[in-house]
This record gives structure tokens, sequence and C-alpha cells, in this order.
């Protein structure tokens, strides 16, 4: 449910609902339909009760296995491969957007920030997206395609591997900086993992875009051409839901599968209820770390982000809320918006 007049997304939502209905594949996260009432927009999508692969790895506290990691990339790269055939653009995988069945069945979700490609050569030059698992491409905005999700998905496999994406104890305005200047990341561990999946993770995270392989190609790489049955991840979500069951009979808060709660800096929903208390936090967190980091930063001339002014003062550091009653003002003034009338609704 999303309070239009609250929610600071509108343009947000109308891409997800839009997204979805024009896809039609067992891949992606199924759309039944809309309901306006008052001023709450009702969206009534498929029912993935295995919750996220980024809930699943905060209840194991664990990575997945190489197996496990296999058959969801594979399932990944069949949801992109439709998507991109039909012209289109995820830009948000992670984690936190591949959601599970009971079955086992692999979806993508979250289309809130995907772009309908346009023009000759099918490629995009805005930026949207999760910093932590964006192309070097999308952060510097040069032209993008469907490859850009293709990165992406290499640092979502590091992330299944290692718990969390690489950079992920850094600030996102550092890693905007880190990620076009370094070279790609791998996976930590050379001996605990097979030849495959390093050399599967190497392909997806070449750094020039038109030395990255499509998902159709990826498909026919041994990593995911040899991976298991999906069984092994009907396990994967019993053993969740054994974790849970234990928290809850010993009274500790029982987590929500399919609620993202990654921490405020780590920004995964594109389409998310904003709370004071976590805006506070958040504006806290940033002051407290970022305004020096950021105008050090800003003097490196060596990568330059076009969407950044170098020359620009950070408007974190005049962010310094102290009352309750300053952070209320804040919320308000940020999720302002102009309630949409009932007609353009309905032709949603």
């Amino acid at each position: 449910m999303i309070n239009l007049r609250e929610d600071a997304a509108i343009d947000d939502v109308i891409h997800e609902i839009s997204t979805l209905q024009d896809c039609e594949d067992s891949h992606i996260v199924t759309y039944f339909g809309c309901y306006f009432h008052i001023e709450n927009l009702w969206i009534v999508m498929e029912y993935c009760s295995g919750g996220s692969i980024g809930d699943v790895l905060k209840i194991l506290d664990k990575p997945l296995n190489e197996d496990q990691i296999a058959i969801i990339c594979k399932s990944v790269l069949k949801g992109l491969r439709y998507i991109h055939n039909i012209g289109k653009v995820h830009r948000d995988i992670k984690g936190g957007n591949i959601l599970l069945t009971k079955t086992g069945h692999v979806k993508l979700a979250d289309f809130g920030v995907s772009a309908k490609l346009q023009g000759t050569f099918q490629k995009r030059n805005t930026f949207a997206g999760t910093p932590y698992w964006m192309a070097p491409e999308v952060i510097l905005e040069n032209d993008y395609d469907g490859r850009a999700d293709i990165w992406s998905l290499g640092i979502t496999a590091i992330e299944m591997g290692e718990v969390n994406p690489p950079h992920a104890d850094v600030h996102p305005w550092r890693v905007l900086f880190l990620i076009p200047k370094e070279v790609p990341p791998t996976l930590s561990n050379k001996k605990k993992w097979s030849q495959n999946f390093h050399f599967f993770v190497s392909l997806c995270l070449k750094k020039q875009i038109n030395q990255r392989p499509k998902a159709d190609d990826l498909l026919k790489h041994p990593f995911v051409q040899n991976c298991k049955r999906k069984v092994i991840l009907v396990d994967l979500i019993t053993e969740c839901q054994k974790i849970v069951n234990k928290k809850s009979s010993t009274s500790e808060p029982e987590p929500d599968l399919l609620r993202e709660d990654n921490d405020d800096l780590m920004g995964t929903s594109t389409i998310k209820e904003l709370h004071e208390e976590n805006l506070e936090h958040t504006l806290r967190k940033i002051n407290h770390n970022v305004d020096n980091d950021f105008e050090n930063l800003c003097k490196d001339n060596t990568i330059q982000i076009p969407w950044l002014n170098l020359n620009y003062i950070s408007p974190l550091s005049l962010v310094k809320p102290s009352t309750p009653q300053e952070i209320s003002t804040m919320v308000s003034d940020f999720t302002q918006s102009t309630l949409p009338s009932q007609s353009n609704i309905s032709k949603i």
C-alpha cells in the first residue's frame, strides 16, 4: 500500500506498475492489478513467502553455498534475458530485489528504477540504482544497456558468497568514487570457491561494458549450466523458517521475511516509507562521518561524476536536526507531493 500524499516518489510507483504490466515471465514477480482508495494506492503482486535473498542472508547470518548461488544466478539471468529482450533495464539488481517462493522459484522484483530503452542504440544515460551494486558506466553517466545489470549480478554473487557486497563498510558517497577508479572486486576467499565461480564473477565484472557478456551468453557458462535443481532452495527456505520459529519461541522479535530493513546507508528499496526516526538516525550518521571525507573526495579530480558538481558544498553539512520539531518539518518538506488525480490513477 502506497500513500500517494506522503510518498515522495510517485514516478517510481508508476514506473513499477508500468514495467510489471509489460512483464510476463516466470522469473519476474507477477503483477495482478492496483486499486485506488481515498489517497492510498494498493498494488497487488505475487506473494513470495521465502522473502528476498537479502532477508535470507540476514536470517542465516552466513553466506550461501556455491550450489545455491549458482541456481539463483541462473534464474536471475533468465529473468534479465527476458527484460533485456523486451527493451528494458532493471538497474537495481541486488539480493534485496531477488525473491523466493515457497517452491524455490526465483523472481526479480522492484522495478521502481527500471527504464524502457529508447533510441537507435538502445542505451541509457540516466542515474538510478544502489551504489554498492552499481556499474561504473552508470555512476559516470556513460551510455549503458542491459549489461549494467550483469555487473550488478556479479556484485550480488559476491554478496551471496560473503553476506555483504564489496565496500559494504564504506559510505555510499565514497563508494561512488571508488567503483570507477578501482579494479573490479573479486571473491575474497580464493580457495573456498570453484574456478568456474571465480571465472563467472570476473566475466560479470568486466569494467569495460563492451567486454562484459550479455545474459544469454552467461547462461551458457558452466557455473550456471551445471547447477543443481531448485529443491535446494526449498531446503534453504526451510532452514530460514526454522531459525525464525526458534527466535519466536524464545520471545525474540520475529524477523519479517518480506521487509527490507537494510541499514539506512545501504538504502535498498526504491519504494519505501519514510519515518522520522529513520531520517534523524540517517542524517546524524551522515553528518558524523561524511562531511570531511566528502570534501576530500571532491578535491580528487581523477574521477568526475557528471551529476556531482565537485565545486559544490555538500548540503549534508547544513543538515543538523536536533529536535523532533525540526525533524517533523524536514519530513514534511521532503515528502510533499501533488496527489495524482483519480483519472490519472485509473489509467495505470
